[in-house]
């Protein structure tokens, strides 16, 4: 479907929610990817650092946000927008409010949060192919580890995303298999995109 309105989602949810499988269905609508990890993965390269795993990822991204600003990220996902021309973009893998914060002053902007239970999640990720995304530990240690990120850098630039998730326009459930939650994109992308 066509429209002329400027379209930015913002994608929002904790680990194994599904961002990426939202991010995806999106994109087939005539949207470009933007995923935020990549300008920390893009970083992490320019350091020479090896290494890229979750805990360099957090490591990383929080120097960033502490060098910067909180909205770091966001910042430059929107330059590339611009820079691009780029009238239907998704943002995965927002993190922070400062993130969110920004992204709320952009033209056409909508939050959009993934959620689904910590056992469902758990259970996504370990069973993931991509051994540098799965998850190698017990349910109770993927607990611990959440609770841990929940709280990891500065109240003001470090990761919120429970808090972000909070503040999402609207939230969709991802329990219930795939054709309802791309039922429930649909609607959303029709409210907010195709008036």
């Amino acid at each position: 479907m066509a429209s002329s309105l400027r379209c930015i989602i913002g994608i929002v949810g904790l680990p194994g929610a599904g961002k990426t499988t939202v991010a995806v269905h999106i994109v087939k609508q005539k949207f470009v990817h933007i995923v935020l990890s990549d300008f920390i993965r893009d970083e992490i390269a320019l350091q020479g650092i090896q290494d890229f795993s979750r805990t360099t990822y957090q490591k990383i991204g929080n120097e960033l946000r502490k060098r910067y600003g909180g909205d770091i990220l966001a910042v430059r996902a929107c330059k590339k927008i611009e820079k691009e021309h780029l009238k239907h973009a998704v943002i995965d893998g927002i993190r922070n409010m400062q993130e969110v914060a920004y992204l709320r002053k952009q033209k056409g902007f909508h939050l959009l949060g993934v959620s689904a239970g910590a056992r469902i999640r758990f259970t996504r990720l370990s069973k993931r192919l991509y051994t540098d995304k799965q998850i190698h530990r017990s349910y109770a240690d993927f607990l611990k580890e959440e609770k841990r990120e929940d709280s990891l850098g500065s109240h003001k630039n470090g990761l919120r995303v429970r808090e972000s998730l909070k503040g999402a326009d609207v939230v969709v459930k991802n329990t219930s298999g795939k054709k309802a939650l791309y039922r429930a994109i649909d609607k959303q992308l029709n409210i907010w995109c195709y008036k």
